[in-house]
C-alpha cells in the first residue's frame, strides 16, 4: 500500500537596514501550510517558492525598511501521513 507525505518547509532569513550610518540586522521565520503528497499528487515545488515570497512581501510591507540580506537556513519537512479513519 503507498502511503501519502506532509511535506513543509520553515526558512530562516536575515533582513538588514541602515539607520544613522548603522547596519541593523533582524532575523524573521517563516513555515509554509503542509501538502499532501501522494502518487496522484506531486508536491508543489513553486507553490511553496510563491507562499514563502508572498509572506516575506507581506512581512516587508509594514514599511520596516528591512530587505533580505540571506537565506540562513532551509528545512523541507517530510512526515509519513495517514489520515483518521
Amino acid at each position: 500500500m503507498f502511503s501519502s507525505l506532509r511535506i513543509h518547509t520553515k526558512l530562516d532569513a536575515i533582513f538588514s537596514r541602515e539607520v544613522d550610518g548603522d547596519i541593523q540586522h533582524v532575523r524573521a521565520n517563516f513555515t509554509t501550510r503542509p501538502q499532501v503528497v501522494h502518487g496522484s499528487r506531486v508536491i508543489d515545488i513553486n507553490g511553496i517558492v510563491d507562499n514563502l515570497n508572498e509572506q516575506i512581501d507581506n512581512w516587508n510591507s509594514r514599511g520596516s525598511g528591512f530587505t533580505i540580506e540571506r537565506i540562513s537556513h532551509l528545512v523541507l519537512c517530510i512526515t509519513k501521513y495517514v489520515p483518521l479513519k
